[in-house]
This record gives C-alpha cells, structure tokens and sequence, in this order.
C-alpha cells in the first residue's frame, strides 16, 4: 500500500510556533550555559527531537484530538530531560563537594 499511516500533509496549525518556542531557547541555552557534556547532549537530542515531533504531528495528523495526544506525550519526555538539563546547570556552578 502506498497510503502513509500518518496520512496525507496537511496545513501547518497556529500553535507550531507557540509551542515550538521553549525548545527552540533550550537549544541556544544548551550550546551556551556551562553544563556537563551529557547534559548538553540530552537538551540540544531532546529538544530537536520535539522539534521534529511537533513538525511532524502538526503537518501529518489532521484529528486534532490525536494532534493533543502525541504534543502531550512528546512534552512530557521533553519537560523531563529538559528538568535534568537545568539541574545539571545549576549544579555545575558549584564547589560544594
């Protein structure tokens, strides 16, 4: 079959860019605040991995029900890993042990 399981393109919603904003700054904050290098690569994977959701959710699912669902799940690992990330940040600024 040649039909695609996420089915055909459709037009991008207004909340691609709202939603699209948190991991676009937690790229730039990852490449620039002092952290261990996992923690960098956990933010900077993570959050262009959601990046790469939120596009695909966006063009692909026209149910908007499903579009909650997916956007859900996708920021609730990202939320995770980025919560990791800023404790790295804070932590790595300070002698204390």
């Amino acid at each position: 079959m040649s039909d695609s399981r996420l089915g055909a393109p459709v037009e991008l919603p207004w909340w691609v860019i709202p939603l699209g904003l948190p991991p676009l700054v937690a790229v730039v904050l990852g490449a620039l605040l002092s952290a261990p290098l996992w923690a960098h690569l956990l933010v900077l994977a993570t959050s262009v991995a959601l990046l790469a959701v939120l596009l695909t959710v966006a063009t692909r699912i026209a149910n908007r029900n499903m579009q909650s669902v997916w956007m859900s799940a996708a920021y609730a690992v990202w939320v995770f890993a980025a919560v990791l990330w800023v404790v790295a940040v804070a932590s790595s600024g300070c002698n204390c042990a």
